[in-house]
């Protein structure tokens, strides 16, 4: 069993695992040149014309190897507050504006979602305001759609004036009601994120769009892949975590930037002057619900363990569906197959399984006199009989 973030092994490990200075790298790993100015991995060190040429390339490698996106195709692009969306953007304007043959030759279309409601309205509309101004920058079109309107009114009203987004006090309150007390965080997290899918999806129909684009980033694919397995939906890891989510026939989901971790991100944008908008996130206990729990697990891991991220990753990509999973039922809310017994243990069925073995009573934990009139009762009942 691991043990990593046990108080009496983070000493032991940290004497273990070596960490090299980027002062001990004395030249860039890629021109042999230069004194190296980004140490990634805790190994490779890069000067900055290397590091952000490696970058871009690393982007348009991704695009170019699975050639997704056909030309004057449209793209939306989900805005997400921080540094994966900023350089997203930034990517996405070298490529359009480039005038190699490797020029990104579709079109790009912002989508930001307002569900903020950990903040009052005030800060929501300078919120809104600080993201128009951030996508100008970029010269990308961009609208505003409201995710408590959808969830709650199953309305979507698309917009490029953020003015006319509607902002309430009580929009927290109108959220809570859409779920049962007895709800646990877990599940909240997982149906917020489905009605989210669902509003992109149906956001890019009306806009035109093809295909729409994701910041989830290498470590939110690691979370997800332990999340599935622990809530049951193993079976659903390749639409969930894979590079294309093509469960919709008419539009495709796509993560970009699963190649990446928020370092290099990061530092891209630190080295182009870019400033990412920044706010206070709404703090939760990593232990309220198996989301946190899987994300804060993987992070303390890959402190000490860099590949442990790009292991679990890979791993997960080796896992597809069944072709004759995709003959039953759809769900109505995730579009996935519903699964339909076939004489196998489901992953649902063996967590539910896992969940009894752990809370039933073992033998250990009877008495020893109970346990051998147990045993003696079942020997006169065999013999009886």
């Amino acid at each position: 069993m691991c043990s990593v973030g046990d108080d009496y092994q983070d000493n032991e490990l940290t004497n273990h695992m070596e960490r090299l200075d980027i002062i001990k790298v004395k030249t860039c790993n890629k021109c042999r040149e230069q004194t190296p100015n980004v140490l990634l991995r805790r190994k490779d060190g890069y000067c900055r014309s290397c590091f952000l040429v490696g970058t871009e390339h690393k982007f348009k490698a991704f695009l170019g190897k699975h050639r997704f996106i056909k030309k004057d195709e449209c793209v939306l692009i989900n805005y997400t507050i921080g540094h994966p969306i900023t350089a997203l953007l930034s990517f996405l304007k070298s490529g359009v504006d480039s005038t190699t043959p490797k020029q990104l030759k579709f079109k790009p279309v912002v989508l930001c979602i307002e569900k903020n409601y950990h903040l009052n309205c005030e800060e929501r509309s300078q919120l809104l305001e600080q993201i128009q101004n951030h996508v100008k920058e970029f010269n990308f079109p961009i609208y505003f759609t409201s995710f408590l309107e959808y969830v709650c009114h199953s309305n979507i009203n698309l917009t490029t004036d953020y003015t006319q987004i509607r902002l309430n006090r009580n929009d927290s309150g109108e959220i809570s009601k859409l779920y049962e007390k007895e709800i646990s965080l877990t599940v909240q997290t997982e149906l917020c994120k489905q009605y989210e899918r669902r509003l992109l999806l149906e956001s890019a129909t009306r806009l035109g769009c093809q295909h729409v684009f994701t910041c989830d980033l290498a470590v939110d694919v690691a979370s997800q892949i332990l999340t599935n397995v622990s809530l049951g939906r193993g079976g659903h890891l390749e639409m969930d975590i894979g590079i294309c989510d093509k469960r919709d026939p008419n539009i495709s989901l796509i993560k970009p930037l699963r190649v990446f971790d928020i370092k290099e991100l990061a530092l891209y944008n630190y080295f182009n002057h870019l400033e990412p908008i920044v706010i206070t996130e709404d703090q939760s206990d990593p232990y309220m619900s198996v989301q946190n729990l899987m994300t804060n697990f993987v992070e303390n891991l890959q402190v000490n363990f860099p590949s442990t991220i790009t292991t679990v990753v890979r791993t997960g990509d080796k896992l597809s569906m069944d072709k004759n999973d995709w003959e039953n039922k759809k769900c109505e809310l995730c579009l996935l197959p519903i699964e339909t017994r076939n004489g196998k243990f489901t992953s649902a069925e063996a967590t539910e399984f896992s969940h009894w073995i752990s809370t039933h009573v073992s033998d250990s934990d009877i008495p020893t006199i109970e346990r051998a009139d147990t045993s003696r009762t079942a020997h006169t009942q065999a013999n009886t009989e």
